[in-house]
């Protein structure tokens, strides 16, 4: 019996091993982390429905959403969800201070359901802010905690229907799929270097040498370095990840073997960096990691487009 066991699992580890490019990428990351944020989601509404403002569950549902951000494509799939990530998420996309709106609301007489009628007040922003901030009115703060709450568990459950409607089809037309994963990992490594850690820790051009924590991507529930290292663990697991042909291995049998190298080194220094910061996104280390980042962008939107003779998006530089 224990003979056969361990054949049977052998068996299964040569097949997950065998999953192949693009096929392992869709599964193991693009769906697999939007199915893990939903449910996530689903267990954040059912904490606040219990009368639980619990920080862990949204801990686990924001970096959730950070994995699903990092590599969301669905909007190209189905053009009626591209604006979906800022339905979900407004972090550099603020055009009003929703702290303020949102403290009227819970010290307010209106309806609740009424009075949460604007999409920012249903993101993970707001729920980010219900959950952290002082306590005004709780019963009304959960009430609005778990409205935002139910509005980002229905719109990550769209994403995944998306993926799991389209994935056939996507899988079929290997070129497409190759172009709009190195898109998205452009866009996520520019957002990494300048948005997430440049602009807060003052290492970028728009805010050189000033240092704000408030510039940071969920900095009031203290998550903005594990943002980040979980974003860019995603990219690890697209470009150097076991159990499946990642985009490192399909881009060298492609000829792309030095430009995959530049890639792999950068992610790998950028998580030991990450690691030496102790959760503090103004560790001297930062300078280190920035550089790593601005490697990690650069591998991919000069080296790797140009060594597999893709053509990119251009990207919206100043990050407005």
């Amino acid at each position: 019996m224990k003979k056969l066991f361990l054949i049977v699992l052998v068996t299964l580890s040569l097949a997950a091993a065998e999953k192949p490019f693009p096929k392992g990428i869709y599964e193991e990351v693009i769906l697999a982390d939007a199915q893990s944020a939903r449910e996530s989601a689903k267990a954040m509404v059912a904490s606040l429905e219990k009368g639980s403002l619990d920080k862990k569950v949204f801990e686990k549902l924001a970096l959730d959403w950070k994995r699903v951000q990092a590599l969301y494509i669905a909007g190209e799939l189905d053009e009626a969800y591209a604006d979906t990530p800022r339905e979900i998420d407004i972090y550099h996309n603020a055009k009003e201070d929703i702290t303020v709106q949102l403290d009227r609301i819970a010290l307010g007489n209106e309806d609740v359901a009424k009075a949460m009628f604007k999409n920012s007040f249903k993101t993970i922003n707001a729920l980010e802010y219900l959950i952290t901030k002082k306590t005004l009115n709780a019963e009304r703060e959960r009430s609005m905690a778990l409205i935002a709450a139910r509005n980002i568990e229905s719109k990550l459950s769209d994403i995944v229907s998306v993926y799991e409607k389209e994935g056939k089809k996507l899988l079929a037309d290997e070129n497409r799929f190759n172009a709009l994963v190195m898109n998205q990992l452009i866009a996520s490594s520019y957002e990494l270097k300048e948005w997430r850690l440049g602009e807060p820790s003052g290492l970028a051009k728009k805010y050189k040498g000033s240092r704000d924590s408030r510039r940071a991507d969920l900095y009031r529930s203290a998550l903005s370095l594990q943002a980040l290292q979980t974003i860019v663990e995603t990219h690890k697991r697209v470009m150097d990840a076991s159990g499946y042909v990642d985009y490192g291995d399909y881009a060298i049998k492609a000829g792309a073997d030095s430009e995959v190298l530049i890639v792999r080194k950068a992610l790998n220094s950028a998580l030991k960096n990450i690691h030496g910061m102790n959760g503090d996104l103004f560790s001297p280390a930062s300078k280190a990691l920035y550089s790593d980042l601005g490697r990690l962008h650069n591998g991919y939107y000069i080296s790797l487009i140009g060594a597999l003779k893709m053509t990119s998006k251009i990207l919206d530089a100043d990050g407005d």
